[in-house]
């Protein structure tokens, strides 16, 4: 298998499912900043040692407030498209 060349990480999921494990369902038994910190580099590190980019790696992290609202812009331009070819003419 050849190996790719860049390898582009979506830091986001990587971090959350590290800061929210699916067992870890009890408020009280949180993760340590520590334990989470390790997660995070524990499954980038597996994920470069299965994929082995030969050159880069891309790791893009973007802010909390940005990407809803530009999800929530995109899914309501989608709404208003399908309604506008919905109504009759």
């Amino acid at each position: 298998m050849q190996h790719p060349d860049n390898i582009y990480l979506d830091m986001n999921g990587i971090v959350h499912n590290c800061t929210h494990p699916e067992w870890n369902d009890n408020y009280l038994n949180r993760l340590s900043e520590k334990e989470m910190t390790f997660g995070i580099f524990q499954y980038i590190d597996k994920l470069i040692q299965t994929i082995k980019p030969r050159k880069l790696i891309y790791m893009a992290i973007d802010g909390n407030s940005v990407p809803p609202t530009l999800k929530i812009e995109t899914l309501i331009g989608m709404i208003v498209l399908q309604v506008v070819h919905l109504e009759p003419r």
